[in-house]
């Protein structure tokens, strides 16, 4: 059996250092929220439900949409604590 040239990449170099090699050839992109400059910084769905689809995304890095995550969640919360 022959490999292929990914599997013999694979083999040569290894998933972690792949990685590495890859995570430092992605540029840095602004961040809207935090105004800084990221690499994981794309655009991402929110936990809302807005009748304008465009306004259920937003651009930012991981770090920002763990805390609009949280915003979400603490503002569902209370509003499903108001039903009952």
């Amino acid at each position: 059996m022959t490999e292929t040239n990914d599997q013999m990449f694979m083999r040569m170099y290894g998933a972690r250092r792949i990685h590495l090699v890859l995570q430092f050839h992605t540029p840095l992109v602004w961040c809207p929220m935090c105004e800084k400059k990221k690499r994981d910084v794309m655009r991402r769905r929110q936990n809302t439900s807005y009748f304008n689809e465009a306004l259920n995304w937003v651009v930012c890095c991981n770090e920002c949409f763990d805390e609009i995550e949280q915003h979400w969640a603490d503002l569902w919360a209370e509003y499903y604590a108001n039903c009952y």
